[in-house]
């Protein structure tokens, strides 16, 4: 069994205006990501997505990383790993227990690397007939889910944060910042209303998005 195709699809869709929120990227207008395909020879496919800039993702994944997965066997995931971080180094790295890698391995390099592994692991998972969470080494029956949400301005938050409740969610996680305007008092009040609306027994968790300075989060948590 060997890699056959390894392909990426550039996707990019625009945020409406009336939706758009502040975050550590400034305001995001657009979503973007990237699903990366990769192919076995008897037309297993795994899935996997990276975010960045799409055509730059693409470009990566097809043009410099795709090479060293090609004709490579799907269910080495760790060697492939490997090939993929330390380029060239990927043989020493294995033999002596470490990885090499080069200088240019950071950065959007990683997302797309990161892709390509989310693609290898669900590809594997797919052929052996397994969950991956099981491939990795599982230890739990089950895990805790959360709804993640809480953009709604005011006191519009408490039907919005209710409506994970109702459907099931014993947490939830809201935004800092909101659809209303940047202030430390509308931050209070979506807060207070989304408490209202999960009520006391559902555990409540904020993101700021990297959107805040050090001095506006101490003063919003206090």
């Amino acid at each position: 069994m060997h890699i056959t195709d390894v392909r990426a699809v550039a996707l990019s869709d625009p945020v409406p205006a009336e939706k758009r929120h502040r975050t550590d990227l400034e305001t995001k207008v657009k979503t973007d990501a990237t699903v990366i395909l990769v192919e076995s020879d008897d037309g297993t496919v795994g899935i996997g997505a990276s975010l960045g800039h799409p055509p730059t993702i693409t470009s990566i994944v097809e043009g410099e990383l795709a090479p060293s997965l090609l004709d490579e066997d799907p269910l080495y995931t760790e060697r492939l790993w490997e090939k993929l971080y330390t380029g060239s180094r990927w043989q020493p790295s294995l033999e002596r227990g470490y990885s090499q890698p080069r200088a240019d391995r950071r950065g959007v390099t990683l997302e797309a690397i990161s892709g390509l592994d989310i693609a290898l692991w669900d590809l594997k998972g797919t052929l052996l007939d397994q969950p991956v969470y099981n491939l990795l080494g599982a230890v739990r029956d089950d895990v805790q889910g959360y709804a993640s949400g809480g953009w709604a301005p005011g006191e519009e938050a408490e039907a919005e944060l209710r409506g994970y409740v109702e459907k099931g969610f014993d947490a939830a996680k809201m935004r800092v910042v909101g659809e209303d305007d940047f202030a430390i008092a509308n931050t209070v009040e979506r807060v207070e209303a989304a408490r209202r609306g999960v009520g006391d027994d559902a555990e409540l968790m904020m993101d700021a998005h990297g959107c805040l300075d050090v001095s506006t989060s101490r003063r919003r948590s206090g």
